[in-house]
């Protein structure tokens, strides 16, 4: 059973040891973070949301209380009903095990009932196919395509954006 609880700076080091390589922290970020990750970055993500009006930052817990996850609901805007999850990442070792979904469904469930959010969104590359399917999963559908628009290295990558309303 997995649960969310607010994000520690000690957390820091699981997030940074969970990117496997620069194409992760990517997929993860796009580059919205430098490469690679520092415990320094991570105080300055965390400082960014300290006073909870851009957002809340996340960390998923197994049954030990051992961080799996890490998930962020962004506002979109003061007094707007809608959000975005992003940086939404699993322990690279426990992926592939549903604790993605488990992750992103508790995540929509804290912003729809204690946000009293009406809607949330969120990005995935196009070659991120089990991402997406985590979000499906969840409930997100999908809302628009967005074709080679996002280059990275030699390549240029598509993304989806989807969505799930309460």
């Amino acid at each position: 059973m997995i649960k969310l609880r607010p994000y520690k700076s000690s957390d820091s080091n699981y997030v940074i040891n969970w990117i496997t390589d620069e194409r992760c922290h990517f997929k993860w970020c796009a580059n919205h973070m430098v490469y690679p990750l520092t415990t320094e970055v991570m105080d300055a993500y965390e400082a960014a949301f300290a006073d909870g009006k851009d957002g809340l930052i996340f960390t998923a817990v197994n049954e030990e209380d051992i961080p799996v996850g890490h998930i962020t609901i962004k506002n979109n805007k003061k007094g707007s009903d809608s959000a975005r999850l992003s940086y939404i990442l699993v322990d690279s070792n426990q992926r592939k095990q549903g604790i993605g979904t488990q992750i992103v469904s508790l995540a929509v469930k804290y912003a729809f009932e204690t946000m009293n959010m009406k809607k949330l969104s969120l990005c995935v590359f196009a070659n991120n196919q089990i991402a997406r399917n985590c979000y499906k999963a969840a409930g997100f559908k999908d809302v628009a395509f967005h074709d080679h628009c996002v280059p990275y290295k030699d390549e240029i990558w598509s993304y989806y954006e989807m969505q799930v309303e309460k």
